[in-house]
């Protein structure tokens, strides 16, 4: 039967502020540089039908990077496109080269039945598609009549241009407001730079060999509390790795990523590609927390309310946990997929956790998102940022 009684400096405080606290207002709130998070990064769900040039639209971009997930239908492979990675197209239905990130597969040679066709204005264009999932193959069929699919798309910054900022020349297309580029190049074999068009030191990046079979090996050592030159896969449920050999323990600056001449990274004569992100305050946000073990989880405040989630426990073999706000519109979110297993959408209540206007929080207590102790990193793009351009804050789910 309390009575409490809030100021937040809406009248003169009884105290004085702690140094470096100010009263809440529109006046110290920071407009995010991204006000519409959906002009950069958004997802896409659809029904397959087994058509022809079939057009999945209302994304409101062109894509450069399309990620695409059979939900329904048994197990089938992760599938994941870049403008620009063409392969020669003997099947007529497109030409661009997909992955598969649950395996080190090369860049498929075949893009046939239900290959990806196109980058359109307002989304992509797929092939007719078969009914057969296939968990092994490195290329899938993503309109198969009846199949439910999710469609993950970020934008880059469209048609790649030469960049000699290292010491390697590289191909870059970089959307610098929204913090992501696309790079690809050929390696030499020995230690040297890579250009990668950010304008700013990138967070995290995936690099993936092109050519031949090699793991996808994600950079990690430029989020906070890690040390330069640990690595994961995404590919797999290995913990955090270092090997002096793969990626250089200095610093990748705001231009360039430093590299050794390993072949999973810089082989001679083998050719590559990363995708490169950067925290841009109010729309994403890459980094980690500590799980503590209970359903009462670690909270993790972004400055947005998220629209798409992957978590991945370092310090403990577990899947890359992804989350979305489309397939699952209301709090506790548990439809998970494994961005380094085939599987199927997965529903699991002890994977649960809750979207908030400023963040998130686990809910379960398993590993994979809450082990108590453990460092868990994640990345994260934002629904709506958490202040907007009317002086307003993100609303709740």
């Amino acid at each position: 039967s309390s009575t409490f009684n809030f100021n937040f400096g809406q009248r003169a405080f009884s105290y004085t502020p702690p140094i470096g606290f100010n009263k809440l207002s529109a006046s110290t709130s920071i407009l995010p540089s991204v006000l519409k998070p959906q002009r950069h990064f958004e997802t896409l769900l659809y029904t397959g039908n087994s058509t022809n040039n079939r057009a999945i639209t209302g994304l409101g971009f062109s894509p450069d990077l399309v990620w695409i997930k059979r939900r329904s239908g048994g197990a089938q492979s992760h599938f994941w496109v870049s403008r620009g990675i063409t392969i020669s197209d003997s099947g007529g239905t497109g030409n661009v080269g997909p992955l598969a990130t649950n395996d080190n597969y090369a860049q498929s040679a075949t893009n046939t039945d239900g290959g990806f066709v196109s980058f359109d204005i307002d989304g992509f264009t797929l092939g007719k598609g078969s009914s057969t999932a296939n968990a092994d193959a490195p290329y899938q069929r993503n309109n198969a009549d009846g199949g439910t699919y999710v469609a993950w798309c970020w934008k880059a910054g469209g048609a790649a241009v030469s960049n000699s900022d290292g010491s390697i020349t590289s191909s870059v297309s970089a959307n610098q407001e929204a913090g992501f580029s696309i790079v690809t190049w050929t390696g030499t074999g020995s230690d040297g730079t890579i250009g990668h068009g950010l304008g700013a030191v990138p967070s995290i990046y995936f690099v993936k060999r092109l050519n031949s079979a090699k793991d996808w090996y994600v950079q990690i050592g430029n989020i906070n509390d890690i040390s330069l030159g640990r690595f994961l896969k995404l590919n797999s449920n290995t913990t955090i790795n270092f090997a002096s050999d793969v990626f250089a323990a200095s610093a990748d600056t705001s231009t360039v990523l430093n590299t050794k001449g390993d072949t999973a990274t810089n082989g001679s004569g083998d050719t590559y590609i990363a995708y490169c992100w950067t925290s841009i305050p109010g729309y994403s946000k890459f980094g980690s927390y500590v799980g503590n073990g209970n359903a009462d989880g670690s909270y993790v405040e972004l400055g947005f309310r998220p629209a798409w989630l992957m978590i991945k426990n370092t310090e403990t073999s577990t899947w890359w946990f992804i989350y979305d706000v489309k397939r699952e519109t209301y709090n506790p979110m548990y439809n998970i997929f494994g961005s380094n297993v085939a599987d199927a959408e997965y529903y699991d209540n002890d994977y649960k956790i809750d979207i908030l206007s400023n963040g998130f929080k686990a809910r379960g207590t398993q590993p994979e998102i809450n082990k108590d102790g453990d460092p868990i990193i994640y990345m994260a793009f934002a629904e709506q940022p958490g202040t907007t351009s009317f002086g307003t804050v993100a609303n709740a789910r």
